[in-house]
């Protein structure tokens, strides 16, 4: 699965382009920023790409998205919300035993697979 690049300046999304997310095949994004890069995001992905937005930092709603890339390119977006989702998992046992080991894999990742390279 590809990730899509992490950017921290949202005036960097053209240099995220199809070309760049095509050639590594970005499956996943992240985006806690929202607004009008979010659309960018998406767009640039690969086919059957997802966007999760988990924040919504630039107080703006989500703008961009092409209706033919949801549709042609089975692209999707979704919405998380960590407070709901641990809320709900440690109501049971099972679920705060699934938590655990969901954050466990999640750092897995982050210590192998997920990296930012910051330019000076």
């Amino acid at each position: 699965m590809g990730i899509a690049l992490g950017l921290a300046n949202p005036n960097a999304i053209p240099c995220m382009s199809q070309d760049v997310c095509g050639a590594h095949g970005c499956t996943l994004a992240l985006d806690a920023v929202a607004g009008a890069q979010s659309g960018a995001i998406l767009n640039a992905m690969a086919p059957g790409g997802k966007l999760v937005i988990y924040g919504g930092l630039s107080g703006r709603p989500v703008d961009g998205v092409a209706w033919s890339q949801l549709i042609f390119q089975h692209k999707s977006m979704e919405g998380f919300w960590m407070t709901h989702r641990v809320q709900t998992q440690l109501a049971t046992a099972e679920g705060a035993a699934q938590l655990r080991r969901d954050l466990t894999a999640v750092g897995g990742l982050l210590s192998t697979h997920l990296r930012t390279n910051v330019s000076r």
